[in-house]
């Protein structure tokens, strides 16, 4: 009788590895993410698949469109050079714009003391503010005349706008008289002051507040943005 062969058993298949989901937000700063996400939240729509924000921790990229003086600054950024004239590519709904609910300030009312006094509070309370987002992406400051140190507002001697900044300068310590937390004032003003559009009532509005408002080489601006049904849109103007 012939001995019965004993043969092992063939090895077990090793179950097929998953690829990673890779997230859409992979490679994005978390600051950016929760932007994006407090935006959405409030309803803003702006088409990705021609434009994109842009981080100032993004590093720049070969065929970036940005002048320099913006690659460490949050902003706007084109992914086309042939966006078609009148395309609608960003809409901002009013709920998401910053000061939309405070009282409207009468005509030729010279102050920014609302939304300035409105950004230092919820500066105040970081992460628990419902705005701790939109901050994470707004200098609360500006490089306007009035913002400058002493040192600085001496070289406006004798020029047109030492007055006015003289006077500029008597009206915030007229809003704000304590001492204490005057500089940040004038800081948030001038943030204010900077950011902030005439659009229901006076708002800082997503989108805007980051875009490149100086005229290109070519001359114009390429997005023009207008007041339509309740909601801030950005229309591209030329190819």
């Amino acid at each position: 009788m012939a001995p019965t062969k004993h043969t092992s058993p063939p090895p077990a298949k090793e179950p097929a590895k998953k690829k990673p989901r890779v997230s859409e937000d992979q490679g994005k700063d978390s600051v950016l993410v929760a932007y994006e996400k407090w935006l959405r939240d409030r309803g803003v729509w702006w088409d990705e698949s021609l434009v994109q924000l842009r981080s100032p921790l993004r590093p720049p990229q070969e065929g970036d469109n940005v002048p320099d003086f913006l690659l460490n600054e949050w902003g706007i950024m084109s992914l086309s050079k042939t966006i078609k004239k009148g395309t609608k590519i960003i809409k901002v709904p009013r709920r998401a714009c910053v000061g939309e609910d405070l009282p409207a300030l009468g005509e030729g009312d010279d102050t920014q003391k609302d939304i300035a006094e409105l950004l230092l509070k919820e500066a105040a309370a970081g992460e628990s503010s419902p705005l701790a987002s939109k901050l994470a992406t707004l200098k609360l400051s500006a490089p306007v005349p009035w913002a400058w140190g002493e040192e600085e507002r001496k070289n406006l001697a004798g020029t047109e706008l030492e007055e006015v900044v003289r006077v500029k300068l008597a009206r915030l310590l007229e809003e704000h008289p304590k001492q204490q937390g005057f500089r940040e004032y004038v800081d948030a003003c001038a943030a204010v002051i900077s950011h902030a559009n005439p659009w229901f009532g006076v708002t800082v509005v997503p989108f805007v507040d980051m875009a490149n408002h100086q005229d290109d080489e070519e001359g114009g601006p390429h997005v023009e943005f207008l007041e339509e049904d309740g909601h801030v849109v950005g229309t591209a103007l030329r190819k």
